[in-house]
C-alpha cells in the first residue's frame, strides 16, 4: 500500500541522512528540504502530481529530505479464504477505523472471534460478514493500540465504527544484503509510528562505514512530524579498503523505546586474503565473510586450530587455497584431536581446497565432505596425520586431482560420489581408496596407489566404472567385491601378492602390466580376465588401445602331454623367454628325415608360422608377444618355406582350412591333427580328436583351424605358406588378421579405444579447470 518513492542523492562526499516518508493521507506529494547546503543535489522537479512546498520541521537542524508519497486508493481487502457457509440471518458488519483525530487508518486488521477479516482501506473502511450472534470484533495493526468490542449482531446490517490509538511502532522493511563489496552502498527502510528521535548505530567488525550524510552515526534526529507509515531510509556507505561484518541498530524515541536491528551484512571483495598481514586472521572469519564465488588465500606458513578455535568448515561456494608463493599448513594442536573428527570440514556444492597441507595430527578425518555438497574439488592438497585422509559422506559428490594423502589409515574413503580420481598420490597403510557399498566412483585414472595394503578396495554394491593409467605398489593391487566397468593401462608391476581379487560377476582388465610376461597364476584371485595383457610399462603405450603392439596373451600347457604349439607371426622373445623355465622337452619335426629333434638352445626365436610339440612336466603358461616395429620400418607379412612331404607347422588364421592356407605354392594336399593343441587361446580350439584328418579339396566336413596349434601338412612340392602377421602387427589388427573377431582381443568396435579417450579428455579438462 505504500508507494516507493527515489530519494534525492549529494553530489558529493559530505554526509546526509535521507529519510523517505510515503503517506497514506493527504492528496498531494510535497518534498522539504531542510538545511539544505550548497553541497547536496536539488530536489527534483515536480510532477504533474507533486507540488513542492517548504514549510519548516520542529526540532533541531538535520540534515534531512522528507518526501511525501500519496499512494492509489483501493477498496477494503477480504479475506475470504475457508469463509464459513454463513446462516440466512447472516450480519454484515461494516464501519470505518480511525485515530483519535478522527483521521482514517488504512491497513489496520478487523476480525470477528470466528476468524473472518478485513483489512481497512484508504478511507479506513472495513466490512465483515459475520453469523448472527454475540460477536468480538478485534482491531490490530502496525502502530495501533489493539482492542477489542464485543457487538450483538441480529441480522441485516450493523455500522460499527472504532476508534483506536496510535502508538509508537517501528519494522523492518528492506533490510541489508548479505554480501556487499568493500566500497559500495545500499538503503535499508523502516516504517515508523508515533516517534520522536531517532539514532542509528553501527555494530559488527567494520569502523569505517558511514551514513550517507549529515550526523551520521551515533547522532539523534528529530523525526516527530513523520506520520504513521512512513518509511525512514538511510543509505550506508562502506570503506573501499575494509572488509568485515556490518549490521545497523535503528533505535526510536519517543514514549517508548524501540530498537530495530538489520541483518548482517559481509562487507568483502572477490578475493580475502588470511593471514597476520591479511584482511583477517582467522580461516573461519574469511569463509563466512566469502561471498558465493570468491577465493580465500592463506598468506600465513601456520593455522593451528586448537580445541577452542575448533574446526574449520567450508559452507559457501569458495575456494580455500594458497597465496602465491607460501604452503601454508592448516593443522591440529594439542587436545583438538579429542573434540572435533577433522580440521577441515566441507559441507556447500561448488566448494574448492587447493593448494594447502592439512595436519590432522590425529584426528579421525583431514577432510571430511559432509551433509552431500556436490560439484566439491580438493586438488593439489597434502593431508595426513588422520585415520582417514579424505572423508567423502553419502550424498556428496567429489573430484580429487594431484593431492598427496600419506600417513593414515585409509587414505579416501569415498562412501558418496566420487566423480574423478586423477592423478593424486594416496600412500596408507590399509586402503588407498575405499569405495563403500552403494558408493559410485566414477573414474580413477593416472593415481599412484603405493600404500602397504590394499590399493583400491570396491565393497558389495560399489562402483568404480573406469580404473585407468594407475600405479599399484602394495600388497593388492585391486579388491573388487563390487563393480569395475573397465580397467586398463594400470601397472601392477610393484605390487607384492595379488594384482587383482574379483567376485561376483568379475573383472575385465584391458592391456593393464603385470610385468613383462603378464600376470603370475596366483596373481589373480577369482574370475579375472586379463588378456590382452600389456608387455611394457602403461606409459610407453599410446593412447588409443588398438594401436598397441605391446600386448600379450598366455597359452596353457598340461604337463606329460605333448602340446603342439605354433605362432602365427614372428615373435618377441625366444623359447626360453616365450615359455620360461620348467623340466622338459621342445622338439622340432625334421621332415627330411621324419624325425623330431630337441631343441637345445632357448635362444632361438621363433618366425612365423613355426610349430615346436612341447612335453612338460608341470603345467606350463607360453607367453606369446608379437615383434614390434617402429613406424619408419613398416612390417613386412612372413612367410614358412615348406618341403614336399610331410611339415609340421601352424596355420595363417583361424579358419576353414581351405581359407587358412590359401596362400601357399606348395600345393598341399592334406592336413592331419593328431598332436594336442595348447589351452587359453582367444579362439576356442578342442584338444584331442575332434577331428583328425582332412583332404584339401573336400567338399564336406571342413574343419576349424587355430594360430596356435601346430598340423601335419603334406604338401606336394616345394613352397611357401604366407603369414598373416608381420612385425609391428597391432591390437586393433590381430582380431580380424588372424581371426580372433568377438573373442577378448577384440577392439574392432573401439569400445576400449574410446573410454581410453573419454578418460583422456578427462584428466585434460580436469586439469585445465585447476
Amino acid at each position: 500500500m505504500y508507494e516507493e518513492v527515489m530519494e534525492v542523492r549529494p553530489t558529493s562526499g559530505t554526509v546526509v541522512l535521507a529519510i523517505l516518508i510515503a503517506s497514506i493521507l493527504g492528496t498531494a506529494a510535497f518534498a522539504v528540504p531542510i538545511a539544505a547546503t550548497d553541497e547536496r543535489a536539488s530536489a527534483s522537479p515536480a510532477t504533474d502530481t507533486e507540488t513542492a512546498v517548504d514549510p519548516p520541521l520542529e526540532g533541531p537542524e538535520s540534515e534531512l529530505e522528507v518526501v511525501v508519497s500519496v499512494p492509489d486508493s483501493s477498496s477494503p481487502v477480504v479475506d475470504a479464504d475457508g469463509a464459513m457457509e454463513l446462516a440466512s440471518n447472516a450480519t454484515t458488519v461494516s464501519g470505518t477505523v480511525t485515530d483519535a483525530d478522527g483521521d482514517p487508518l488504512e491497513g489496520v486488521t478487523v476480525a470477528s472471534d470466528l476468524g473472518d477479516t478485513s483489512v481497512t482501506d484508504d478511507d479506513g473502511a472495513y466490512s465483515l460478514v459475520v453469523p448472527a450472534g454475540e460477536r468480538t470484533i478485534g482491531v490490530s495493526g502496525f502502530g495501533v493500540e489493539s482492542t477489542e468490542t464485543t457487538v450483538d449482531v441480529s441480522g441485516g446490517e450493523l455500522e460499527h465504527d472504532v476508534v483506536i490509538e496510535t502508538v509508537p511502532d517501528a519494522e523492518l522493511v528492506s533490510d541489508a544484503p548479505s554480501q556487499v563489496r568493500p566500497g559500495e552502498s545500499y538503503d535499508l527502510e523502516v516504517r515508523v509510528s508515533a516517534v520522536d528521535r531517532l539514532g542509528i548505530t553501527r555494530n559488527g567488525t567494520l569502523s569505517n562505514a558511514t551514513i550517507a550524510g549529515g550526523d551520521g552515526f551515533g547522532t539523534e534526529t528529530n523525526v516527530s512530524d513523520l506520520e504513521r507509515g512512513d518509511l525512514v531510509t538511510a543509505t550506508v556507505v562502506t570503506d573501499p579498503a575494509e572488509v568485515g561484518t556490518l549490521s545497523i541498530a535503528f533505535e526510536f524515541e519517543s514514549d517508548e523505546s524501540i530498537t530495530v536491528t538489520t541483518g548482517t551484512s559481509s562487507v568483502v571483495s572477490d578475493s580475502l586474503t588470511v593471514g597476520t598481514d591479511g584482511d583477517v586472521e582467522s580461516v573461519q572469519e574469511a569463509l563466512e565473510l566469502a561471498r558465493p564465488g570468491a577465493t580465500v588465500r592463506l598468506t600465513d606458513d601456520e593455522y593451528e586450530l586448537d580445541a577452542t578455535d575448533g574446526p574449520v568448515v567450508l559452507d559457501a561456494p569458495v575456494t580455500l587455497t594458497a597465496a602465491d608463493g607460501v604452503d601454508p599448513v592448516l593443522s591440529v594442536t594439542g587436545d583438538a584431536a579429542s573434540t572435533f573428527d577433522a580440521p577441515l570440514f566441507v559441507t556447500a556444492d561448488d566448494a574448492t581446497v587447493s593448494g594447502i597441507t592439512i595436519d590432522a595430527n590425529g584426528t579421525t578425518d583431514g577432510i571430511s565432505i559432509v551433509g552431500g555438497p556436490e560439484d566439491v574439488r580438493v586438488v593439489n592438497t597434502t593431508v595426513g596425520g588422520g585415520v582417514y585422509g579424505v572423508w567423502v559422506g553419502r550424498g556428496s559428490s567429489v573430484e580429487l586431482v594431484g593431492n598427496d594423502i600419506t600417513g593414515v589409515s585409509t587414505a579416501v574413503d569415498v562412501w558418496g560420489t566420487a566423480d574423478t580420481v586423477l592423478e593424486n598420490r594416496l600412500e596408507s597403510e590399509i586402503v588407498d581408496l575405499s569405495v563403500a557399498s552403494e558408493a559410485d566412483v566414477r573414474t580413477v585414472s593416472d593415481n599412484e596407489f603405493v600404500g602397504t595394503g590394499t590399493g583400491i578396495s570396491v565393497d558389495f554394491d560399489g562402483s568404480a566404472a573406469v580404473v585407468s593409467g594407475n600405479r599399484f605398489a602394495g600388497e593388492t593391487g585391486v579388491d573388487a567385491f563390487g563393480n569395475v566397468t573397465y580397467s586398463a593401462y594400470n601397472d601392477f608391476a610393484a605390487v607384492d601378492t595379488t594384482a587383482i581379487s574379483a567376485a561376483g560377476d568379475g573383472f575385465v582388465s584391458t592391456l593393464d602390466y603385470f610385468g613383462e610376461r603378464g600376470p603370475e597364476p596366483d596373481e589373480l584371485v577369482g574370475p579375472v580376465e586379463s588378456e590382452p595383457f600389456a608387455t611394457a610399462p602403461p606409459t610407453e603405450l599410446p593412447d588409443d588401445p588398438a594401436e598397441v603392439q605391446q600386448f600379450g596373451y598366455h597359452l596353457e600347457l598340461p604337463a606329460d602331454e605333448p602340446t603342439a604349439v605354433s605362432f602365427p607371426g614372428p615373435m618377441a622373445n625366444d623359447l626360453e623367454s616365450t615359455f620360461g623355465e620348467f623340466d622338459g622337452t621342445i622338439y622340432e619335426f625334421d621332415g627330411e628325415h621324419d624325425e623330431w629333434v630337441p631343441v637345445d638352445d632357448g635362444r632361438v626365436t621363433p618366425n612365423a608360422l613355426d610349430a615346436y610339440v612341447v612335453v612338460p612336466e608341470e603345467n606350463v603358461t607360453a607367453l606369446v608377444e608379437f615383434e614390434t616395429s617402429d613406424e619408419s620400418e613398416p612390417g613386412i607379412p612372413g612367410e614358412a618355406d615348406v618341403d614336399a612331404g610331410w611339415n609340421l607347422i601352424g596355420s595363417p588364421t583361424a579358419d576353414g582350412v581351405e581359407d587358412a592356407y590359401a596362400a601357399t605354392s606348395a600345393a598341399p594336399s592334406r592336413i592331419l591333427h593328431s598332436i594336442g593343441a595348447p589351452g587359453g587361446q582367444p579362439v576356442e580350439t578342442e584338444r584331442g580328436d575332434d577331428w583328425l584328418s582332412y583332404t584339401f579339396g573336400s567338399e564336406t566336413n571342413e574343419p576349424t583351424v587355430s594360430p596356435h596349434a601346430g598340423y601335419f601338412v603334406y604338401a606336394n612340392r616345394d613352397g611357401t605358406v604366407g603369414a598373416n602377421a608381420y612385425p609391428g602387427i597391432t591390437l586393433g589388427e590381430v582380431d580380424e588378421l588372424l581371426g580372433f573377431d568377438g573373442a577378448p582381443l577384440d577392439v574392432s568396435d573401439e569400445t576400449s579405444a574410446a573410454q581410453r579417450s573419454e578418460t583422456q579428455h578427462s584428466s585434460t579438462a580436469v586439469n585445465a579447470s585447476s
